[in-house]
Parts: C-alpha cells; structure tokens; sequence
C-alpha cells in the first residue's frame, strides 16, 4: 500500500490499545482519495458471519466490524507488529470518515475487550430495541460523571449493540436532570447514538429515518423511577 510523501500523525492510545495512524493530505499511486485505501469491491459484507463464530484469528481481509467508538470498519489485513522486542499480532483496520482516513492497528490481546465485535444482525438488533423499549435505565443517574463513564465504556465494549442501547437509554433520562446537560454528556451521548443508529439503519436494511423514529418513540418510555 505505497502512498506519495504527505502528512502521516501517529498516536498509539495505550488506554484503547490501538494504533492510529492519521493520512491527511495524502494520494495513494492510484490518484484516489485517501480513504480509498483499496481495490473497488473489497469491502464486503459479511453480515451472515453470526457474533457466536467471530474468531479475530479468522478475520480476513474486507470483513466488516464494529470497533468500540470508532463504529464501522474494514478489515485490511491482519498485521504483526514489534512493539520493544515483542512480536505482537493484530488487525489493521480502516474508517470511511471523510476528510481523514483513520488507519487503525489493533493488538489481538485488547480488541475484544476494547469493542472489537461484528455488525449486529436482524436479530441482535431486534434484542437492541428490546431494550430501548423497555422502561429499564440500567445506570444510577446519582453517580457522578466521571464515575459513569468507565461503566458506560465497559457496557459498550462488553455487550456490543445490547451495551449502546443501555447506554442511550440511560443517557436519555441522564440528560433529562439539566435544563441544560453539560457538553461531555451530551458529546458522549450524539456520539453513541450515532453508532448504534447507523449500526441499527445496516441491520434493518430500513431508511435512517424510519430507524430513528423508532428509536426516539421506544425512548419516550424512559423515565426516572419514582424511588430514585
């Protein structure tokens, strides 16, 4: 994968256990874009891979899979890396947001832990709604912000779409206790929803619109308990 010389920014995130390499300003020798990082036809779909058969060894080149907060992405290859006089195996995975093409490497050892899951199917995504439907808050809205968001963090990574839709749920009713919610929690919140409702939008094979109403109609069940 030559690239003309340009501006390249690494970041490796130890507490996401990712290596982000940022391509800005950057051709490929094909004269394409810079998100477009491969063939035409490469990125597929292989939603008919079920959550219960992942097996990060077996990823191949072109499977489609969610990474904690980044959402949507592709597999380009799997890659070994040395990292000090380790040799550590991982995924080299790859974002469509525009203007910039995030290439990621992820280590094998912290990518389930950190999100690493495929897209949800029909199925999963009906149990997400399940729980967005459902009077259930999961979080205690009394703990402070920088108490919940490790808790929220964990429920994502742990519980893929499950985890979004507790999380969105409890962040609605969260937000509701401000007349105006502070930013991080409201930045946190746009950010998940976005995920889960682009997720949601794929899996349905629906109009974003129609999936949004829908959401938004199974939030308004959301409210603070009586006892709280």
């Amino acid at each position: 994968m030559a690239l003309h010389p340009g501006k390249i920014n690494h970041e490796y995130d130890l507490t996401r256990g990712a290596l982000f390499i940022y391509v800005t300003s950057v051709s490929l020798v094909t004269g394409k874009a810079p998100f477009s990082l491969f063939p035409k036809g490469l990125f597929m779909d292989h939603s008919a891979k079920t959550q219960s058969a992942f097996d990060i060894q077996t990823v191949i080149e072109g499977d489609t899979v969610m990474y904690g907060f980044l959402g949507k992405c592709f597999v380009a290859c799997q890659e070994t890396r040395m990292l000090g006089d380790q040799t550590v195996p991982g995924l080299r995975l790859v974002t469509k947001k525009a203007p910039q093409a995030a290439s990621i490497w992820v280590p094998h050892a912290s990518a389930l832990d950190r999100g690493l899951r495929l897209p949800m199917n029909k199925e999963q995504a009906d149990a997400a709604l399940c729980h967005i439907q459902s009077k259930e808050i999961y979080f205690d809205v009394k703990d402070p912000w920088n108490k919940l968001v490790p808790q929220l963090d964990t429920c994502i990574y742990q519980q893929g779409g499950n985890g979004l839709a507790q999380v969105i749920s409890f962040l609605t009713v969260l937000k509701k206790q401000y007349v105006i919610p502070p930013q991080a929690i409201s930045k946190y919140y746009d950010t998940v929803y976005k995920i889960f409702l682009k997720e949601m939008t794929d899996a349905f094979k629906e109009h974003q619109k129609k999936i949004d109403d829908l959401i938004q109609k199974g939030l308004k069940n959301k409210q603070l308990p009586t006892n709280a």
